[in-house]
């Protein structure tokens, strides 16, 4: 999982349950982890980052940054708005629900497993 190509090397913030992830990621696990439900808000999404960051919780700015970058390349990819910030309602809508099961079955369940999110599956 890669966010938008960065001028500056990307800041790796440390997780409660070891390792490090950078705003994308943390984005992403914030997301997984409130079920991920359809439209979550962005409080709800700032209390599922404070369960996970150690310290260096990200700014407003980075917050609402990240999901715009995520939504752009959702749709760049052709995912019709499978990440959707809406800045008057300040939530984010998760409307595809194969990134709801990714979310679920892959990123949240590694993170119980502790897995690290950019390993690859179990070999079967």
């Amino acid at each position: 999982m890669a966010g938008p190509q960065s001028r500056k090397v990307r800041t790796k913030r440390p997780l409660r349950r070891d390792g490090e992830a950078d705003i994308y990621q943390v984005m992403l696990l914030a997301l997984a982890e409130t079920g991920p439900k359809p439209s979550i808000s962005y409080e709800e999404l700032r209390t599922g980052l404070n369960a996970l960051l150690t310290e260096m919780m990200p700014q407003k700015h980075e917050i609402t940054s990240a999901l715009k970058h995520l939504a752009n390349i959702a749709m760049k990819s052709g995912s019709e708005a499978a990440i959707d910030w809406d800045d008057d309602k300040r939530e984010v809508n998760l409307s595809d629900p194969y990134l709801q099961f990714y979310l679920r079955w892959q990123v949240r369940s590694r993170r119980k497993r502790e897995i690290p999110l950019l390993s690859p599956g179990p070999k079967h």
